[in-house]
């Protein structure tokens, strides 16, 4: 009975050694898939895209901001025209996006997903002025037909 006893530790110890190392590995695998984009074009197509969503959401463009805004998480918020700006938030007034730092992941076939970081500046005719506001957002970018859609994001990964 104690030599079961035993075979059973040594055999629960290397199991957790085992899962241990599986979940280690895959994290790391993960991490790489996501990457820094330093191709320009990609980099202001992307920003574009951004700029776009964010010169709708400055505009309370509801119509334009649902087309934008990507399916999946309209369905799993359940956005429509009443709701939408509880998800997406209120500009008031005629801001701009002006895009920093911008990572990517293949999530698709041709379909790709940018985490972006930026600001958004209010456009006002004082040039001294430069109230910025740190701003991100996942683009999804459709290679296949060059479509793209919108999500809000929170920055976690700028911010870890």
């Amino acid at each position: 009975m104690d030599k079961i006893n035993k075979k059973m530790l040594i055999l629960f110890v290397v199991l957790i050694l085992i899962i241990g190392f599986i979940l280690h590995f895959s994290n790391r695998k993960s991490k790489e898939k996501i990457q820094i984009v330093n191709d320009n074009s990609t980099f202001y197509t992307v920003a574009s895209c951004a700029s776009k969503y964010i010169s709708y959401l400055s505009a309370n463009d509801t119509d334009n901001l649902l087309i934008l805004l990507d399916n999946k998480y309209k369905k799993n918020n359940s956005i429509d025209a009443g709701s939408i700006y509880n998800y997406v938030g209120i500009l008031s007034g005629n801001y701009m996006f002006k895009a920093k730092k911008m990572y990517f992941e293949k999530v698709g076939k041709a379909r790709y997903k940018y985490y972006v970081y930026g600001v958004v500046i209010e456009n006002t005719m004082d040039v001294f002025d430069t109230n910025e506001k740190e701003y991100y957002l996942i683009v999804y970018l459709n290679e296949k037909d060059m479509t793209f859609s919108i999500e809000p994001y929170d920055g976690e990964i700028f911010n870890n």
